[in-house]
């Protein structure tokens, strides 16, 4: 997965902790020379671009350029999955797309190189939408009911107060 960065986006030595509760051990940043001289003798961190592609709401198309050119490229990406718009309910009545189908989702999620996130059973910014979501992926992909799976906001509306609210509920579902 992808790890959390310290200042200037250089992994640190320190222990971080993650979004879900979770430790982690990041090693080799200006903090630390020592570690930053063996890491940057491996990778170089500094001199790499650091980016994160995401898709959102799940249309055909992008599970056609996640199969045809990120997959042989081994290029990772996140795809925020619109639950409803799979099932083939017209979350969008103005997009014209097809949705991915289940299956397709059920191959990015196995592929190890893309991440799938919750974008709302609706394309909604409310709790209820996002539980609703992360249960049909749950049921589809097979998944422990606890396991953990992000969220990527609807039009990116979400504000720190609504998160501060519902973060553990969320998580306790």
């Amino acid at each position: 997965g992808i790890e959390p960065f310290c200042s200037q986006y250089d992994p640190c030595d320190k222990a971080h902790s993650r979004w879900d509760g979770s430790q982690t051990d990041l090693r080799g940043c200006s903090q630390n020379p020592e570690k930053n001289e063996e890491m940057n003798g491996r990778d170089n961190y500094k001199q790499k671009a650091k980016i994160i592609l995401s898709f959102d709401d799940a249309r055909q198309d992008q599970y056609t350029a996640a199969r045809e050119l990120l997959d042989p490229l081994k290029i990772p990406a996140v795809f925020n999955i619109t639950s409803g718009f799979v099932d083939g309910q017209r979350v969008f009545p103005d997009i014209q797309a097809d949705p991915m189908t289940w299956d397709q989702i059920r191959w990015l999620n196995d592929s190890n190189l893309f991440e799938i996130a919750v974008h709302g059973h609706h394309h909604k910014n409310d709790l209820q939408d996002f539980l609703r979501c992360r249960k049909r992926i749950f049921e589809e992909l097979n998944v422990p009911d606890r396991e953990v799976i992000g969220i990527a906001s609807p039009n990116s509306q979400l504000t720190d107060d609504f998160i501060d609210k519902n973060y553990q509920m969320y998580q306790q579902r």
